[in-house]
């Protein structure tokens, strides 16, 4: 049934990321989440593999999607605010005293 492979295209796509394939656990969330679009813990693989791609802005897209439908898990709220915070230290350009050579 469509619950099953919903939970097993999750479990392979936790097994993809851990061997750092994070191409195919996406693919495999997105299996997932078509087969349980209710289910938080599908959003929550591909987002995790999102951001390992340096994919952060879909990562955390995916982290609010999931969180829709579990509102109260504090550990996609956690991953997706330091994805968030990761975004803004990302993108800090350096001040420009920072890249002025050093006079002597």
């Amino acid at each position: 049934d469509e619950t099953a492979l919903g939970t097993l295209h999750s479990n392979r796509s936790a097994a993809y990321f851990a061997i750092a394939d994070y191409a195919n656990a996406i693919q495999d969330a997105d299996e997932c989440i078509r087969l349980r679009p209710k289910w938080a813990k599908g959003y929550f693989r591909k987002a995790a593999a999102l951001v390992q791609q340096q994919r952060l802005k879909e990562g955390v897209t995916a982290y609010e999607r999931g969180l829709v439908f579990e509102p109260t898990n504090a550990a996609m709220k956690a991953a997706r605010d330091d994805t968030i915070l990761l975004q803004k230290v990302k993108y800090v350009p350096y001040p420009t005293s920072v890249m002025a050579p050093a006079k002597e």
